[in-house]
């Protein structure tokens, strides 16, 4: 039987720590990887997710085509952290340097438009082939609105996402100061 875990929560929340614990649980796991190491920051914070996660476990680098990750394997378990992050990738390759300041809704719509039909494929996928899912989301609505374009239409896209992968989820969790709380 299929199931879907979505799991949320701030910044440093403790978020991966948690869905970590959960794909413990599971023999064979592929961890999703959305990041990409455009810098040296990055390439830090990739080192250290690569460090805290079992060295048994399948990668698979998805930081451009998510819905490839759960067609091209079968494993009992897929960890993606995170979808966040893989947003904000579709939105960087959309949205030239240049135009970061002007955000064209029409860009805005096509790039909500593509996510969530790739978060449908995904579920599609993952309901059809019977396969076990978590999907590592930061919460981004409870704070400050962006006080610059792409940032709005970052905070604006993740929102949605995060709505659509919630209903979509047979469990969701909000992980609060490190605190899992069941959303349902």
């Amino acid at each position: 039987m299929s199931k879907i875990i979505y799991v949320t929560g701030g910044a440093r929340s403790g978020k991966s720590a948690y869905a970590q614990e959960v794909a413990e649980q599971y023999t064979d796991v592929a961890y999703i990887a959305t990041a990409e190491a455009g810098d040296s920051e990055m390439q830090e914070r990739i080192l250290l997710h690569q460090q805290s996660r079992p060295q048994t476990w399948a990668t698979i680098e998805a930081s451009a085509n998510l819905p490839e990750a759960y067609k091209q394997t079968k494993h009992e378990f897929y960890l993606l952290d995170c979808m966040t992050v893989y947003i904000s990738n579709k939105i960087c390759a959309a949205v030239p340097d240049e135009d970061a300041e002007i955000i064209d809704m029409a860009v805005q719509n096509k790039v909500e438009q593509q996510v969530l039909a790739e978060l449908a494929d995904i579920t599609q996928t993952i309901r059809s082939h019977d396969l076990t899912a978590l999907f590592v989301t930061n919460e981004v609505g409870m704070g400050l609105v962006p006080a610059y374009p792409m940032g709005r239409m970052f905070r604006d896209v993740v929102g949605r996402a995060n709505k659509y992968m919630a209903a979509a989820a047979d469990e969701a969790w909000l992980i609060v100061s490190g605190i899992p709380m069941k959303l349902k």
